[in-house]
């Protein structure tokens, strides 16, 4: 155990819980995207490829199971950091940090980058696609071999905080 007084554990607990819960569900997401749905994007045709991205898009953000996995890992971990305020030079402390800082790393590929794709894509016909859909859908998936790996380290941070907290506790 680090100086002093250990924060109060449900609460840390809690706010270790969601933020990797989220992290995780967000993570095997952007896993799967690579793996199996981008590659399969890559393959159709532009009516095709308006048609399932705007399904996509319709039933990642309606309900907003997406956006709120995003948001719960970006706000449940300054709650961590606040619990572990009195232990900053603890490992679980840096691993949280860290986490936090990749979590805000997807958050702004999110929001600034894809989102943007996302609206433009939702405005398409699919019978008629812009000329330069498929320079878009190139753009998406790199976002997301971008987003990926922040998301994945995220997560590493968050396991490695948590068996940080369960090693200074025992």
């Amino acid at each position: 155990m680090t100086k002093g007084n250990p924060p109060p554990d449900t609460p840390l607990k809690i706010s270790w819980l969601i933020s990797a819960l989220a992290t995780a569900l967000f993570t095997g997401l952007m896993a799967c995207f690579i793996i199996a749905i981008d590659p399969t994007l890559s393959e159709l045709d532009g009516s095709t490829y308006a048609t399932v991205m705007q399904k996509l898009i319709q039933h990642a953000d309606h309900p907003p199971l997406v956006p709120m996995m995003v948001i719960a890992s970006i706000v449940a971990p300054p709650f961590t950091l606040y619990f572990l305020r009195q232990q900053r030079s603890s490992a679980a402390f840096k691993w949280t940090l860290t986490a936090f800082i990749f979590a805000i790393i997807v958050l702004l590929i999110t929001v600034g980058l894809n989102v943007q794709i996302n609206n433009y894509i939702s405005s398409w016909n699919p019978a008629s696609v812009p000329a330069d859909w498929s320079a878009k859908r190139e753009a998406w998936h790199q976002l997301n071999l971008y987003r990926t790996p922040a998301s994945a380290l995220a997560l590493i941070g968050h396991l490695m905080a948590g068996f940080s907290l369960w090693k200074e506790r025992r």
